[in-house]
């Protein structure tokens, strides 16, 4: 039984709107998720399952989605993780994998599965995800991001159909 909260804030004639989706068969009741796809496409925040525990995630390249998520997370100073369909994806947004045979040996034979790399990020990942200096919210800068290619099949179907990195 999975369950996908996804919390669009957004304002839909003047209110904000909440969605509550109970997927209890994935194979049965999947098609459900097209509308959390349109959500997190549209600078919406979720909460979705992943292989540890639930967790709030938002599109990579929506600032929108990222100033929502930050606000959500306020009082975590913790940097955020990216959640990747595939090492193609991890590959884009990291420098590591295409450079040290070593770590995509690794990468291939542990995911996708319950763990987060921390890699070198490439110039693709929003300055605004790596370089918080100039933000309100937190203050951190690193030149490294977290990813993870989560196993659990809700979490990448959704990641599947955003097409883009999950924040």
């Amino acid at each position: 039984n999975k369950d996908v909260n996804k919390d669009a804030s957004m304002k839909r004639n003047g209110q904000r709107s909440t969605k509550f989706i109970n997927i209890e068969d994935f194979y049965s009741d999947g098609w459900q998720l097209d509308e959390v796809v349109e959500i997190l496409k549209d600078g919406g925040v979720g909460v979705v399952p992943t292989d540890t525990c639930y967790s709030y995630v938002t599109s990579l390249n929506s600032r929108k989605g990222v100033e929502r998520l930050l606000k959500v997370k306020a009082s975590g100073k913790k940097p955020l993780s990216v959640l990747c369909k595939d090492l193609s994806m991890i590959g884009t947004y990291t420098n590591e994998v295409s450079n040290l045979k070593w770590v995509y040996k690794l990468l291939k034979a542990t995911l996708p599965g319950p763990f987060t790399y921390i890699m070198p990020s490439s110039s693709l990942v929003p300055k605004m995800i790596v370089d918080r200096k100039h933000h309100k919210l937190n203050k951190w800068r690193r030149k490294e991001i977290g990813v993870r290619m989560p196993a659990d099949e809700v979490c990448r179907a959704i990641v599947d159909a955003v097409d883009e990195p999950l924040l």
